[in-house]
């Protein structure tokens, strides 16, 4: 798939294929919230007409659609370990409203990181 330096990543194969009716695994680094590994993968794999039957991550958070994606794949969603890491929408960061920091866009937090 084509990457973005956001965080985000696009919606076409680069390289190689997929062919019709293969099994995938969906494998991301970090999934706090679920949405690659429980979604957006899985939904690019089924527009190539295949299937992602497994899904591997070295972290993942502990929302509900990572409880609701462990319920799916059971055993096989692979993770080194789980973090409980609080996610907020701005308007209810704690850390915002206390003056003491301000919520960063994906594309903001991979500048700041260089």
């Amino acid at each position: 798939m084509v990457g973005h330096p956001s965080g985000r990543f696009g919606d076409r194969l680069v390289e190689g294929s997929v062919p019709r009716g293969s099994k995938a695994l969906a494998l991301n680094g970090v999934s706090l919230q679920g949405r690659c590994v429980g979604l957006r993968l899985p939904q690019f794999v089924e527009g190539l007409r295949g299937t992602v039957v497994a899904a591997a991550v070295f972290a993942k958070g502990t929302t509900d659609l990572v409880r609701q994606t462990e319920q799916r794949l059971g055993d096989l969603f692979y993770s080194t370990v789980q973090v409980d890491v609080p996610i907020y929408p701005p308007s209810a960061c704690p850390l915002c409203a206390s003056g003491q920091g301000s919520a960063l866009s994906w594309r903001e937090f991979a500048e700041a990181c260089r």
